[in-house]
């Protein structure tokens, strides 16, 4: 492994359908292609105990010292399920549901910090991702948004 790479916290994405997949490959057409990062697509062939199967072995494959971080579409549902079922027999993982882009870049500019640290940059980019446009541009003349 080149340089530092091997010290970024791996990340998991998993999805109803292929949201995940698509979610991924859109942040790498911002931010570059990434390491360390597998997709799980939930698709209606699958049962629970398949994809915590998956899960499993997909996260004993990526995992490293730092351990690794789960994001799941919605919670209540399989994705976040078997992430559940994971987070019972593994402490080293921080599992979040209901990922969206602005938290994804936050997680992939940022994998180098330790758990503690990431998760709390991930809250904030997370708050601060939903933006009435309308009231942010409220008063401004075209040539002065910039958002």
């Amino acid at each position: 492994n080149k340089g530092g790479k091997m010290k970024e916290i791996p990340v998991i994405l998993i999805s109803h359908g292929h949201y995940a997949k698509y979610a991924l490959e859109s942040a790498e057409m911002i931010i570059g292609k990434q390491e360390n990062c597998e997709v799980i697509s939930v698709t209606e062939d699958k049962d629970l105990d398949s994809v915590t199967k998956e899960l499993e072995e997909v996260y004993k494959k990526l995992k490293n010292e730092k351990g690794a971080v789960i994001l799941t579409d919605i919670r209540g549902g399989t994705p976040s399920n078997a992430a559940a079922n994971l987070l019972v027999r593994e402490d080293d993982i921080l599992a979040l549901s209901g990922y969206n882009m602005p938290l994804l870049l936050e997680l992939f500019t940022n994998r180098d910090l330790e758990m503690e640290d990431l998760k709390e940059g991930l809250y904030e980019a997370f708050r601060e991702s939903l933006v009435d446009l309308r009231a942010e541009t409220a008063g401004l003349c075209e040539e002065e948004i910039e958002l």
